[in-house]
């Protein structure tokens, strides 16, 4: 209730225009299906199938609105909460879960990117929602120290590994059948789906060695690690498929500089470990651990790489962490999580080596924070237990059976009159001394763990307020339906619209053909010379140029045939000081300025005419 009530007050961002990192998105999902192939090649970042049909049947449906566009990740937003409840609470019960995902779900840089046309919520949930069925087990395997947390974590055998698995498993085959449809919403789902599917292979060999030495043998192991992978094949293939023939389709962006400082690629042994080495403390220093760190656009929690989060919060993380590992690892639930985890990391190195995948606490990575999360509250949630049971016990009273608790035969405190019986005394004396310093001691492990964790959380959200009070701050190409809508108005057949810029053209493009939005600026518009203004100007009369300032414009204009009536030139706002030499060659051309209307941190849109 506390998500949903956040996305309630957050509304705002669902009419908010599309910013410069946005807009290009809405154009890819909304491109006409006859280019919609040859242009998501030009993507700037990648989308998985199922998130860009989602995002397609939504517009097609109910308008190219940034609200519709939006909306998918707003839901996903309470939906995630609910999911790392339901995970984080096979292990540790419902309020370390509860503290999980609110660590996770109020994060400033998380919600910021939730309230954008982004897909990075969505993909969250998916890797939550498949790691959930992966580990879901209609047999009741998991041990009773795992369905109450109080019970000794040794006392009760895991099942999971006792008990081998004969034959195809219809309701494990279709769970990870669902999985790996979910995978579809997620680009990285790959990352998760692999380990996970590895893992149950292995699993499968080790229980049917186990319970098979002496009758089936090696070919009992072989046939156990077939039907494993039987049952992941379908989710393998489909996440296979999405990875290899769609996410790599707009992959082009693994040619440029963009993510140099994520990529393992070209830095030698010395330098490479070194990488590792900083990625992994920039993971431990982030609020919640594994946040993005490097987006300079996003709202961080204050104390991400202060001496606060590097010699305060980064050491209990990773305390928490370990001992969440060995909690984990007695169970097979546990071990699933962890070889998803470590397995995803494992393989976004591999791909950083490659170029394929930036490795690190980035945005792009955020879909693993919930099993971070989930393995540090577990590690956290333990070690409270055990203190609790230190802070618990009794002190030892001397008396009958307490003076010498090893001996075999009890002696009475009254009787102890023995040199022999009076050792034993000593013993029991100094060890009641100890225990209350021992109890003190846990009492304030426990009041340290509890105010850590309380900063991390409040660290976490402390930025949340500043989110909602610039719910209404211009962005970059904010006005971009405004100049699209200026352009439209001034527009008169025979004209030429020409747009440049960096990343300017699919946002125009969207903006122009598809968007249903009104003006943000109504006011601001120019008078509408005509009742009959085009409601799209074809894209056959527009020029895109992408370097302002070699000549582009120029040539461009020069080889169309016959020539303009007139020329409607948009330039992205920071490559106007670039493009004054394209409007001196247009001038040296015989094109003279006319009028010019400028949009605050989106262009300036300026009518040529002939001199």
């Amino acid at each position: 209730m506390a998500l949903v009530a956040l996305d309630v007050v957050l509304r705002a961002y669902l009419r908010r225009p599309f910013w410069y990192d946005e807009i290009w998105r809405g154009h890819f999902v909304s491109e006409p299906l006859g280019s919609f192939w040859s242009e998501l090649a030009r993507a700037n970042t990648p989308s998985a199938a199922g998130w860009v049909v989602m995002e397609r049947l939504g517009g097609d449906l109910l308008g190219w609105h940034t609200w519709v566009l939006r909306l998918p990740g707003f839901v996903a937003l309470p939906l995630l909460g609910v999911g790392i409840v339901l995970l984080t609470a096979r292990f540790v019960g419902p309020v370390p879960a509860a503290f999980a995902a609110l660590w996770t779900c109020l994060n400033s840089s998380f919600l910021d990117l939730g309230t954008q046309l982004k897909p990075y919520t969505v993909e969250t949930l998916a890797a939550v929602v498949a790691v959930l069925l992966w580990t879901g087990d209609e047999r009741g395997n998991t041990r009773a120290s795992d369905a109450h947390p109080a019970a000794s974590p040794d006392s009760i055998p895991d099942s999971g590994t006792e008990r081998p698995d004969s034959g195809l498993d219809r309701g494990r085959l279709a769970r990870r059948t669902v999985a790996g449809l979910v995978g579809l919403f997620s680009v990285p789902a790959v990352f998760v789906i692999a380990p996970l599917a590895a893992a149950d292979v292995v699993a499968g060999a080790v229980r049917a060695r186990r319970a098979s030495r002496a009758r089936q043998g090696a070919a009992g192991v072989v046939a156990a690690a077939g039907w494993r992978a039987l049952e992941a094949a379908p989710a393998l293939v489909l996440t296979g498929a999405n990875t290899l023939f769609f996410v790599g389709h707009q992959s082009s962006q693994r040619l440029g500089h963009y993510w140099d400082a994520q990529f393992l690629a070209g830095r030698g042994i010395g330098g490479g470990l070194s990488f590792i080495g900083g990625q992994l403390g920039d993971f431990v220093t982030g609020t919640p651990p594994g946040i993005d760190r490097y987006d300079p656009s996003l709202l961080h929690p204050p104390t991400d790489g202060s001496w606060v989060s590097v010699w305060l919060f980064a050491p209990v993380v990773v305390l928490c962490a370990l001992a969440g590992v060995v909690r984990l690892a007695r169970r097979h639930d546990g071990r699933q999580v962890l070889a998803a985890l470590g397995g995803a990391q494992l393989a976004m190195l591999a791909a950083s080596a490659v170029r394929f995948w930036p490795f690190g606490p980035t945005r792009t990575n955020l879909f693993l924070v919930p099993l971070i999360v989930l393995v540090v509250v577990t590690g956290a949630a333990d070690l409270i237990r055990r203190l609790f049971k230190i802070v618990g016990a009794g002190t030892p009273t001397l008396g009958r059976d307490v003076i010498a608790p090893s001996l075999s035969v009890t002696t009475a405190a009254d009787d102890a009159r023995s040199p022999a019986s009076q050792v034993p005394t000593q013993v029991g004396l100094v060890t009641g001394r100890r225990r209350p310093l021992r109890r003190v001691a846990a009492v304030l492990a426990v009041v340290a763990l509890g105010a850590v964790g309380v900063g991390a959380q409040v660290s976490s959200a402390a930025r949340d307020g500043r989110l909602y009070e610039q719910r209404d701050r211009l962005r970059g190409l904010d006005l971009t339906v405004d100049a699209a809508t200026a352009a439209r108005r001034l527009y008169r057949p025979g004209d030429l619209v020409v747009v440049g810029g960096r990343l300017m053209r699919p946002g125009w493009i969207y903006a122009m053909e598809a968007s249903d939005d009104a003006p943000m600026r109504p006011a601001a518009l120019p008078a509408r010379d005509a009742p009959d203004e085009p409601a799209r100007i074809p894209r056959a009369d527009t020029l895109f140029f992408s370097e302002p300032g070699k000549g582009e414009v120029a040539r461009g204009v020069a080889a169309r045939l016959p020539g303009p009536r007139r020329i409607l030139l948009f330039v992205f706002e920071p490559d106007t000081v670039a493009a004054r030499s394209d409007l001196d060659d247009l001038r040296r051309a015989g094109w003279c300025p006319d009028e010019a209307h400028g949009f605050a941190l989106t262009g300036t849109l300026t009518v040529l005419v002939r001199c």
